[in-house]
């Protein structure tokens, strides 16, 4: 009789890690439902459930769309930037280009709205990495000291 063990919780709660250990001291193979779905989708678990279920979690996404439409709006209303790079964990989520870019020109002030919205070239922490070289090192300006 073969015996199963099914793991449930909270993303990030240690499903993953726990599952792999107990397959190892049992001997047993290690089945991940979400990587499977992942990879029969082809996007994120996150993704799926914003996309093709959970209506409560589609609402959202839909809202946060048209929010960030909003945010970018003023950003194009006030310095009429060449491009948007969106950066962090946001970058990873395909959807938001398409519907960004498409809401954006219901709030932007222009009668022809042409702001690109791109992916970092170098990937979702390229901010960071953009920062921390602006901060300073060999041949680079120093960051001015902060008042304490």
């Amino acid at each position: 009789m073969k015996r199963h063990l099914l793991l449930v919780g909270l993303p990030g709660s240690g499903k993953t890690a726990a599952g792999e250990r107990a397959a190892e001291v049992l001997g047993a193979p290690f089945t991940d439902v979400d990587e499977q779905v992942e990879a029969a989708e082809g996007m994120a678990i996150r993704q799926v459930f914003a996309e093709r279920g959970e209506p409560a979690a589609l609402v959202a996404m839909k809202r946060y769309e048209d929010r960030l439409a909003r945010a970018l709006a003023h950003v194009v209303n006030l310095i009429d930037p060449d491009v948007i790079v969106l950066g962090g964990g946001l970058s990873k989520v395909e959807r938001i280009y398409g519907a960004a870019q498409r809401l954006l020109p219901r709030y932007a002030f222009s009668d022809g709205l042409d702001t690109p919205l791109r992916r970092p070239k170098h990937g979702d922490a390229s901010g960071v990495r953009g920062a921390a070289w602006l901060w300073g090192g060999p041949g680079r300006p120093q960051a001015p000291p902060v008042d304490t």
